[in-house]
């Protein structure tokens, strides 16, 4: 619902359907806002009246760094004012929503995430449209890092690919050391006493100031820097991925690549004050990400 085809602004295409839907929803952000603006007459036309309230609400309501006019189909603008749209107004705001967003956690991940890591989580997914998220690690114990590293390398070895190519993604020197662990003992020890060398070597790199991954760190570091992940099999509905995706990457500092999501999101790049994490890291099953409890003021639906 209230979806574009084609950009809407100066020098975009501007088709008429699409000005019409961009018109109804400017007129709706501006009445939720209580903004003095003039209401915009609905006919489809690209005019000065639309061309400005455009630039306005980027600036004033989505708060873009560089307001450009342009409303793009899967860019920020659209996404804030369809939230603006599906959100009550007046005395209605303060009754429960009928639509929550919810963040489930796997058993393996601890219940260690903070208040201002789930307002974040929960702004991106009212973003994309997204109604559930999974997540299936947060905080590792020691035991916890070995015997995913442990995994992986058992998968890999049968999938008949490089670790790098399995993960996509690969470890520093201290995770370079845990998995020559395994490639020195597997075959020669069982399992468990392959995982208790993995473990041992993880403390030594500890002790010596170096984490083997960041999900791996003593509680009072996680508290500063929550790192979770997410399995794409954990997004509902299904066919929102892609939309969840381009939201993480655009309120991120940086990402390693796209797996779902178009590039081209560059009102999101644009938007300095959603900067509200730090890395977004595509993975084999899951987006990896890392939110810096700095407590940045998220825009209010």
């Amino acid at each position: 619902m209230y979806s574009i085809k084609h950009s809407v602004g100066r020098g975009a295409k501007n088709d008429k359907e699409d000005v019409a839907i961009v018109q109804q929803l400017i007129n709706n952000t501006l009445l939720k806002r209580a903004s003095r603006c003039k209401p915009l007459t609905v006919n489809g036309l690209i005019g000065e009246e639309t061309s400005a309230a455009i630039l306005h609400v980027q600036q004033y309501v989505v708060m873009l760094k560089r307001p450009d006019g342009v409303v793009d189909p899967k860019g920020l603008t659209i996404k804030v004012m369809r939230k603006l749209m599906s959100a009550p107004s007046g005395e209605e705001r303060e009754k429960p929503r009928t639509t929550d967003r919810i963040i489930l956690l796997d058993k393996s991940a601890r219940p260690v995430l903070s208040e201002y890591t789930s307002k974040v989580l929960q702004f991106a997914m009212a973003l994309s449209d997204v109604n559930r998220i999974r997540i299936s690690s947060t905080l590792r114990l020691v035991s916890d890092q070995a015997r995913i590293m442990y995994n992986d390398n058992v998968a890999a070895g049968k999938a008949g690919v490089s670790l790098r190519t399995y993960r996509t993604y690969g470890y520093g020197k201290a995770g370079t050391a845990v998995d020559k662990v395994y490639a020195e003992n597997h075959g020669k020890l069982t399992a468990d006493e392959v995982k208790k060398k993995m473990e041992d070597e993880i403390i030594r790199w500890l002790k010596q100031g170096e984490r083997t991954s960041k999900h791996c760190v003593e509680q009072s570091v996680y508290d500063r820097n929550n790192i979770l992940d997410i399995p794409y099999s954990g997004v509902l509905p299904t066919d929102k991925k892609d939309e969840m995706e381009s939201t993480l990457i655009g309120l991120a500092n940086s990402f390693n690549y796209r797996q779902y999501s178009e590039a081209g999101a560059k009102e999101l790049e644009n938007y300095h004050k959603l900067k509200v994490i730090d890395k977004v890291i595509v993975e084999r099953a899951c987006w990896h990400l890392e939110i810096p409890q700095d407590a940045k003021e998220l825009p209010k639906s």
